[in-house]
């Protein structure tokens, strides 16, 4: 009964008891009643019932707990907590997802942190499994699935499968976005009136966006709109990324056709204090952003460490120096 299994030995000795005892109530009725019948064998039920009482309140509590966990991260940094971002994607999961972690018990702490992890995204969605493999004693399932290094996690819906190298939630989240979406969109920049450059790395270039971006599933692609009277069929949005110089009536008249069709425009302006050119006002864009109710001001707003008050100026140099005084 313990251990969940039986044997021939053990069978045997069961029927050869129960059998015995049957003899034995049989032959010796009287007895059998009066042991019942006493006080000590009153106490003894009384207790054999708070035993089982208390061991059916157990498995119904654990029972109700399989069903409707709930879990709450009690640390102040929020350490096992999941992003916002990342309870959205699990909670509208359509296809069941497998999270295959490759982890030899030699991982150590590593090993530790992934499946607590995992279990996060497991309490978040039933349709969220996960298989902890271990590459050294399965290496044949470790190599069909390309997996190089211990700790390597893989991530299969249908035919489809993404490998995360370092098992952090942004990895595995942007992972998850991969191994579901059916299609790639496509993010074309805006380019040759000085926009951020996607290949730039440093505090003004966007190569860490485009990464992100990428990591996240989408293609990132510049766009030349003066060699061009049409935004490509395929794109899901097009970012306008700080130009520098004001954007010709004629590609501001492309973007306007592409919002037309149902297309989206993110775009980002620079104030004057930031490019040095008074000139460059709304970047040309002012009226096309007026069709959609958008009002575009070169202004600038300032957050005072230690205070709540916010201050907005027009930028320019005595405004700037009059709202700082």
């Amino acid at each position: 009964l313990v251990t969940g299994g039986t044997s021939v030995g053990g069978n045997i000795a069961l029927g050869l008891a129960v059998v015995a005892l049957a003899i034995y109530v049989f032959l010796r009725p009287e007895e059998v009643l009066g042991g019942i019948k006493s006080r000590q064998a009153r106490y003894g039920g009384n207790a054999l019932l708070m035993v089982v009482i208390f061991i059916a309140i157990l498995v119904g509590v654990n029972f109700l707990s399989m069903r409707h966990s709930k879990r709450w991260d009690l640390t102040a940094e929020k350490k096992f907590s999941l992003a916002p971002q990342t309870v959205e994607i699990l909670k509208n999961l359509q296809a069941p997802i497998t999270a295959l972690n490759f982890s030899s018990s030699q991982s150590g702490g590593s090993r530790s942190d992934t499946a607590t992890l995992l279990d996060e995204y497991r309490a978040r969605s039933d349709k969220f499994q996960v298989q902890t493999i271990d590459p050294e004693a399965q290496p044949t399932l470790a190599r069909q699935y390309g997996v190089a290094y211990d700790g390597t996690l893989v991530l299969v819906s249908g035919d489809r499968r993404v490998t995360v190298s370092n098992p952090t939630e942004s990895e595995i989240t942007s992972a998850l976005i991969k191994v579901t979406r059916a299609t790639q969109p496509v993010v074309y920049v805006t380019t040759g009136h000085g926009e951020r450059s996607l290949d730039d790395s440093g505090s003004t270039g966007f190569a860490t966006v485009k990464a992100g971006l990428e990591r996240d599933g989408f293609q990132v692609r510049p766009l030349m709109l003066a060699t061009t009277t049409t935004v490509p069929s395929d794109a899901g949005v097009v970012i306008v990324a700080g130009p520098h110089t004001p954007i010709p009536t004629r590609e501001v008249d492309t973007l306007r056709s592409y919002l037309a069709r149902g297309g989206r425009v993110m775009v980002m302006v620079d104030t004057s204090l930031d490019t040095q050119d008074h000139s460059l006002g709304d970047a040309g864009l002012g009226s096309l952003l007026s069709e959609w109710g958008i009002t575009l001001n070169d202004d600038l707003v300032f957050a005072y460490p230690n205070s709540m008050a916010l201050f907005t100026a027009t930028a320019t140099t005595r405004s700037l120096k009059d709202c700082v005084g």
